[in-house]
């Protein structure tokens, strides 16, 4: 009995049986091993939560001190150490984590200059709004003093 061979669907080294069941739309089966009852990880609803999880605790860091970059890499240590991620990840983390760290006196400059020149506007809003505002009416009673509030000047 012969196969039939979709164009441009490679052979699986995974057995049929232990195969995902989803289709595609043009009849081609899923070639991911089964993750839990019939499907793989990527078709199986119940993972969809796992999924979308997936990578979240270390995106959590804003990663903008030497600090939060030694947090990350010490993170990542344990869940390569856990065998949550596999050692590929952790050296793309590692080597990302380099390239941080080298930006990181670029990044502190821009918010240092972004600072300065929101002091200055500031600044010049407040100069601006002191010259424009009206100075406040001063009415006197018929003495010459001050009138007090509430009380007209008798003209």
């Amino acid at each position: 009995m012969s196969r039939q061979v979709i164009e441009n669907e490679p052979d699986v080294n995974i057995p049929e049986e232990r195969r995902c069941l989803c289709r595609f739309a043009d009849g081609r089966r899923c070639r991911m091993r089964r993750w839990g009852t019939e499907l793989c990880f990527h078709h199986d609803p119940a993972a969809a939560k796992k999924r979308k999880n997936r990578g979240r605790p270390l995106s959590r860091l804003e990663l903008l001190t030497a600090t939060e970059v030694h947090e990350l890499l010490t993170r990542t240590l344990r869940r390569l150490e856990a065998g949550e991620i596999g050692p590929g990840q952790a050296y793309a983390l590692g080597y990302l984590a380099q390239l941080l760290l080298g930006n990181l006196k670029g990044v502190r400059e821009e918010f240092e200059t972004a600072r300065t020149a929101w002091d200055r506007h500031v600044e010049e809003v407040s100069r601006v709004r002191a010259l424009t505002e009206p100075t406040p009416l001063r009415v006197e009673n018929a003495g010459g003093a001050p009138a007090a509030r509430g009380e007209e000047s008798a003209e």
